[in-house]
């Protein structure tokens, strides 16, 4: 025969030896009778006790899963720092360290930002509860979402059963503001519902709000792109405050670029020459905005070169994005210059040919070229090239039986120079 509600909180105010293991299996298995026992609670701490318990395991679960994935990735990142002359354990070792520190401090940020915004989230709960004829205390509903949050947070870890995993935390949800309010399980289920719909009402309305001014406006806020060029092919830009770079790709005929043009302002850049199916990177100084970081541009830039005998040609397109702030430049260069990389591919006699076996395209100017530990002059036959593309530079000499390095923005490579 079930026992009364009465009967449920007597046996369980009596029962010292409830701890957190056996609220967890009650909470669980036996919500209904589990949420009578818990109305003789008296206040938050109880609960906010448990929930603290509960919501430090999950957040450090997910956190140590996210550590061990980037374990996975070190050994495959390391080999990719051995060639610039750091050791694969070296980086192994310093990733690591940085990491237990991300680690620790993302788990008590969550941790907190989980305990904090329990109260704020059963406040706003409580108000459609009461709407709702809910009889109970804020500490009651604090109590149903306390205690219904435990198998999100147990099971938050395990891969596919996300969606089972929030509806059985829904129903403990509704379960529990229905024991504890009085009310009954569809005035308990309505109060959810009205505060999920005055959520996305708020969500909707701020985006909207944004969209107006911009922020979230698809034609303003946009990625680096530029749209328009008949000659060049865009594939890059970055737009600082003082410095504007562009990548582009040449795919018609060898040119002789000369000049560009930003917003009517005209960019001091070295005469860059580029060979068909060659990328180049045009950085250009003098350039002055009175834009932001993270403000939106919309610039028109115009390119001039020479080919065929042909002078002072020009190539135009408007070009948006985001103007970046210094030290997200030297982050994304940073980056690209890891994926600078190359290999000295054959040498003979004078001549050196070097394979881009990078992700970016090289710019021979961030070459640099040394025979037996002197820098040498070396005259290219290209001004950059891409990923998986070669590269020949003739020495003023014969290097033979010397040793020949170059090295590049991500790494270096040297060989006995046949």
């Amino acid at each position: 025969m079930p026992l009364t509600p009465e009967e449920i909180r007597k046996a369980y105010n009596e029962d010292d030896n409830l701890g957190f293991f056996e609220k967890i299996k009650k909470v669980l298995f036996s919500p209904s009778e589990f949420f009578e026992a818990v109305k003789a609670e008296q206040g938050l701490k109880s609960a906010f006790v448990y929930l603290a318990i509960i919501s430090l395991i999950g957040v450090s679960l997910v956190a140590i899963l996210l550590f061990l994935f980037l374990g996975l990735m070190l050994s495959f990142l390391g080999s990719l720092t051995a060639s610039a002359g750091i050791s694969a354990d070296q980086f192994t070792g310093f990733i690591t360290g940085m990491s237990l520190v991300y680690l620790g401090a993302i788990i008590l940020g969550l941790w907190l930002a989980t305990l904090l915004l329990s109260f704020i989230g059963a406040g706003i709960l409580h108000i459609f509860v009461k709407i709702v004829g809910g009889k109970g205390s804020y500490s009651d509903t604090y109590k149903a979402v306390a205690y219904a949050s435990t198998p999100s947070y147990l099971f938050i870890w395990v891969p596919v059963v996300g969606l089972f995993i929030s509806i059985w935390a829904l129903y403990l949800e509704i379960k529990g503001l229905s024991v504890l309010h009085n009310i009954s399980m569809k005035r308990a289920l309505l109060a959810i519902i009205l505060l999920i719909v005055i959520v996305f009402v708020l969500i909707f309305g701020i985006g909207v709000f944004l969209y107006s001014f911009g922020v979230l406006n698809p034609t303003v806020y946009t990625l680096s792109r530029c749209s328009g060029f008949q000659y060049f092919a865009f594939q890059d830009q970055k737009l600082t405050e003082t410095e504007y770079s562009i990548v582009l790709l040449n795919d018609n005929r060898d040119v002789e670029i000369t000049g560009i043009n930003v917003n009517g302002q005209e960019l001091t850049i070295s005469k860059s020459e580029i060979r068909v199916g060659s990328m180049v990177t045009l950085k250009g100084t003098g350039f002055s905005t009175t834009k932001k970081p993270s403000d939106a541009f919309s610039y028109i830039v115009t390119i001039t070169y020479n080919s065929d005998g042909i002078t002072d040609e020009k190539d135009t397109a408007t070009c948006t994005g985001l103007v970046q702030t210094q030290l997200e430049n030297v982050v994304q260069s940073q980056i690209a210059n890891m994926g600078k990389q190359i290999t000295i591919d054959n040498t003979v006699k004078n001549e050196i040919t070097i394979h881009n076996v990078g992700t970016y395209n090289i710019s021979t100017d961030e070459l640099s070229v040394y025979v037996d530990a002197v820098k040498t002059v070396c005259s290219w036959d290209t001004s950059s090239f891409g990923p998986d593309k070669l590269a020949t530079c003739t020495l003023p000499e014969p290097c033979s039986g010397k040793i020949v390095k170059i090295s590049a923005p991500g790494n270096f490579d040297s060989v006995v120079c046949e």
